[in-house]
């Protein structure tokens, strides 16, 4: 029988990294006195980052002030439908009165309907965005949206503002919260208590109809995320010696290597998967007890020194021109003057284990994977139950027989999960290919 395609989840493997890497300038860097703390995104095929009160480009050559003038500060930027949108604080934008957020098609500003309104007397307003189900997502502290009351959460679908259930009517959402798209759900990172009307650990999903939590949830303070290797990952601010980074297995947090430093506070603002690793930037001397200075690279096994890293925080990471960029508040990386932004030269490529090296790791391998036919299991457990499954996690295959291999020839191609438990009532998950 032909089985479906989609993408997928949870995936337990190792990693070792091919080569080292370099930080080097781009050009004479972004000409700022604050930091790049505002957003960085590529937009019309060049770099865009913001500083509170001023927008920069990168259009390959130089960087250019692009000339904008806000009476308070922009928090964050994000690129839907093909314009460029910039939110925060502001309540006027280039002398025009606006509430929190504009657009720019690359040749004029507009306001974004009504924009968004805080209680009379705060200071507010949208803290970050991004795009789901074809709408844009805007969240901070905000208690209405266009016409409509909300709880610092609303969707933009280009025209009209809409809510997202009941929102967060419990506390305050943090500064610099994060947000992602995972298996068509929306995930919210910040420092959250209540979603909808379901409490929460500072880590919620919105389904599409429903708010729900994230497992336990998190005790540290959110403040990135990505998806990488088929799970969560996100960053937090941590005042001890815990990891600052925790994936999401798809049924608990796990901690990825712990941290120590020399200051009352340690933070990953921003992840990022590329080449097949996974790269956090922030304010941090070692990660995973591997000396970093405010930038590493994880294998999948080890957190990793990039170059020397840079004096400074690092703010967020762009991917433009087929190369990794990081933006942020520093000025040299090493002996070298960057002046708020380094492009990652020589990227590595994160590559599989050997599978002795992945079994000794993970005591599961599955293999050849991806693979067009016989799929063989490699494991020091003792098999109880195999079973695959679809995307939708339907069961497709199914042995009681401490079975080792499986035909998968006539499964179409797509990514599917290989479920293995054992005589000790443990379950792992493995992601492979039919290709």
């Amino acid at each position: 029988m032909k089985k479906s395609y989609l993408t997928l989840f949870i995936i337990i493997t190792g990693f070792i990294t091919s080569s080292s890497q370099t930080l080097l300038p781009v050009g004479a860097g972004i000409p700022s006195s604050y930091g790049m703390y505002c957003g960085t995104v590529v937009f019309n095929n060049e770099i865009y980052a913001a500083e509170p009160s001023k927008i920069f480009k990168w259009d390959g050559t130089s960087w250019v002030n692009i000339g904008i003038s806000v009476d308070y500060a922009i928090i964050c930027m994000q690129v839907y439908n093909s314009e460029l949108y910039v939110a925060g604080w502001f309540t006027t934008f280039n002398g025009s009165s606006v509430n929190r957020i504009v657009k720019y098609d690359g040749l004029t500003w507009q306001p974004v309907g009504t924009g968004v309104l805080v209680n009379g007397g705060d200071v507010g307003g949208v803290e970050k965005m991004t795009v789901y189900n074809g709408e844009l997502i805007l969240l901070g502290g905000f208690i209405q949206a266009g016409s409509l009351l909300a709880n610092k959460i609303a969707r933009w679908d280009g025209s009209n503002f809409n809510l997202l259930g009941n929102g967060f009517p419990g506390a305050q959402v943090a500064s610099t919260p994060s947000m992602l798209v995972y298996n068509s759900d929306l995930y919210v990172f910040s420092q959250l208590d209540t979603a909808g009307t379901i409490p929460v650990s500072n880590a919620a999903k919105w389904d599409g109809a429903n708010w729900s939590g994230v497992g336990a949830g998190l005790n540290q303070w959110p403040i990135a995320s990505t998806v990488h290797d088929s799970s969560i990952y996100v960053g937090v601010n941590t005042s001890d010696t815990t990891s600052m980074v925790k994936k999401w297995t798809g049924s608990n947090w796990v901690n990825v290597g712990t941290s120590s430093f020399d200051f009352s506070w340690n933070l990953v603002a921003d992840l990022k998967s590329y080449n097949g690793c996974l790269y956090a930037t922030g304010y941090f001397d070692t990660i995973g007890a591997v000396a970093a200075k405010n930038i590493a690279r994880f294998d999948g096994v080890n957190w990793n020194a990039v170059d020397n890293g840079v004096d400074g925080m690092g703010q967020f990471f762009v991917e433009y021109d087929s190369a990794l960029y990081m933006t942020g508040d520093f000025i040299t990386a090493g002996t070298l003057t960057m002046n708020n932004v380094v492009v990652l030269d020589s990227p590595p490529t994160c590559i599989p284990l050997s599978i002795d090296e992945d079994l000794k790791l993970n005591s599961f391998v599955v293999f050849p994977n991806p693979t067009n036919g016989l799929l063989q299991i490699k494991t020091e457990r003792e098999i109880i139950s195999l079973e695959v499954l679809d995307v939708f996690g339907r069961r497709i295959f199914y042995s009681e027989n401490n079975q080792t291999e499986i035909n998968i020839s006539d499964f179409e191609n797509g990514i599917y999960f290989v479920r293995l438990s054992d005589s000790k009532k443990n379950s792992i998950t493995k992601k492979i290919i039919k290709n």
